[in-house]
């Protein structure tokens, strides 16, 4: 057997694709659901010197992924390759706390409104929840460094990289979560 084949043969391969696959799906079935609701409840962007789209387009489209999201990790906490990180690692309970945090920050936003500071400052928050459950990046991977390339992170850097990375996610899902 190709070496490149067995690595999609491999059990870990297949849990990844059946919870990614249960993601995709619940988020193409509750989009539409989502924007209907949406539309229902106005809560529209009406287009300004702001905005991007030429016409008035629902928002919150980033519940229908937070939907995706909480069925893929329902599942993840079935599936027995995924057993040891949803029972030692605090990682599943902080990614549910901050994408439960940042859908209200975005319901919040897309609702009533809210200023960039303070947006950036609930955004800044919430990835600091995350560092408090002890999720930092530890490790970076340079390649054209001698070795692995791995490199390790001290110090404030993993803290500082952490929040960032959070922040960031969350403003590129914002920007495109319109429905």
């Amino acid at each position: 057997m190709d070496a490149y084949l067995a690595v999609f043969l491999t059990p870990g391969l297949h849990a990844y694709a059946e919870v990614f696959g249960v993601a995709a799906a619940v988020t193409f079935v509750a989009t539409p659901l989502v924007r209907r609701f949406v539309i229902a409840a106005g809560v529209i962007d009406q287009p300004s010197d702001r905005r991007v789209h030429p016409k008035p387009t629902p928002t919150m489209g980033g519940l229908a992924m937070y939907l995706g999201f909480l069925a893929a990790l329902g599942l993840s906490r079935v599936v027995p390759f995924f057993r040891d990180v949803n029972g030692a690692s605090p990682e599943p309970l902080a990614a549910l706390v901050a994408c439960t945090l940042m859908v209200g920050l975005g319901a919040i936003d897309d609702t009533r409104g809210t200023t960039a500071l303070s947006k950036l400052t609930a955004q800044i928050f919430i990835a600091g929840v995350v560092v408090l459950f002890g999720v930092r990046f530890a490790y970076s991977w340079a390649p054209w460094l001698p070795g692995n390339g791995i490199v390790v992170l001290s110090g404030d850097l993993p803290v500082i990289l952490t929040i960032l990375f959070v922040v960031s996610v969350a403003n590129a899902v914002n920007l495109v979560d319109g429905l």
